[in-house]
């Protein structure tokens, strides 16, 4: 098994195995780890991927104690640490991603709220395109679902602008909104649609589009806007926060997404005109209020 020396800040000499079988060696090793990130980050940062690892690799733990601690654990990285959590958001995204279709509510509740705290703090670039590589083409809809509703919070933060500009985001950015906005699964594509109509205010979707996809996926994407402009985005699937496990969604306006204070005022492709139903109901946000259980275990 893999040991640390866990109570280096606190008790020099002490070793806590959290790679043990004892499970509450791991409980009493994360939340050293815990205390070291937030009054000792310089030190923690001196060996930030073995312990963000550690940490991550306690997330799939069979006992629910241990997991959820570590994603609370991992969530209270990404607030304390924020970007510094990039140099390994591959592998934390993955790793929270393979939870969602986890039975257990509360576990689902945990890796919710972690998600949004790696929304909001990490660089917002690197989310969505850990997002985009981890759950953009997974074959359980779970996961496809909740990426996608993260991924539209970190369009939200960032501006559709700055995800089309991007050379090294745009292609695969477009080729994911073209899947989402077809999945199979309603509440993906929900999401996939709305943040396409988001994309529709851009003056060059139809060239970027012909530029990074195949003809066929820039055919879709333009028959969808064509869909949207008529229709509009719909609603969010009733059913969609007892499946996920997600707490009620908060409107979002259109403001929020970055668009009004970043497009031209002549555009090539006129805005689409949504329904005032949809207007209001088009964008459910992401909850990243916390519940009791998603308050840190204090010592």
């Amino acid at each position: 098994s893999s040991g640390i020396n866990a109570e280096w800040p606190l008790r020099p000499g002490k070793n806590i195995k959290i790679g043990g079988e004892e499970w509450t060696y791991k409980i009493q090793g994360l939340h050293v780890l815990r205390r070291a990130a937030r009054h000792h980050p310089d030190i923690f940062q001196n060996d930030l991927l073995t312990y963000i690892r550690l940490t991550c690799g306690e997330v799939a733990n069979l006992r629910s104690t241990v997991s959820r601690l570590a994603i609370q654990i991992v969530g209270d990285y990404f607030v304390m640490l924020k970007a510094v959590m990039d140099s390994d958001i591959d592998r934390t995204c993955e790793c929270l991603l393979a939870k969602t279709g986890d039975t257990n509510q509360f576990i689902k509740n945990d890796i919710i709220a972690t998600l949004g705290k790696m929304v909001e703090n990490a660089t917002p670039s690197r989310v969505l395109m850990a997002l985009i590589n981890c759950g953009g083409s997974h074959k359980n809809s779970t996961i496809r679902s909740v990426t996608a509703n993260c991924l539209k919070d970190v369009v939200t933060r960032m501006g559709v602008n700055r995800c089309l500009a991007a050379k090294d985001i745009a292609p695969k950015f477009l080729a994911t909104l073209e899947k989402f906005s077809h999945d199979g699964n309603q509440e993906t594509r929900y999401y996939g649609k709305l943040v396409l109509s988001w994309c529709m205010e851009h003056p060059n979707l139809d060239a970027l589009c012909h530029k990074h996809l195949s003809a066929t996926a820039a055919r879709n994407i333009r028959d969808m806007c064509d869909k949207l402009q008529s229709k509009g985005v719909g609603s969010l699937p009733q059913s969609s926060d007892r499946t996920s496990g997600r707490y009620r969604s908060q409107p979002v306006s259109r403001a929020q997404s970055n668009l009004s204070a970043t497009y031209p005022g002549n555009r090539s492709r006129k805005p689409s005109k949504l329904p005032e139903k949809d207007q209001a109901e088009s964008a459910a946000a992401f909850s990243h209020t916390s519940s009791p259980h998603h308050n840190e275990l204090h010592l």
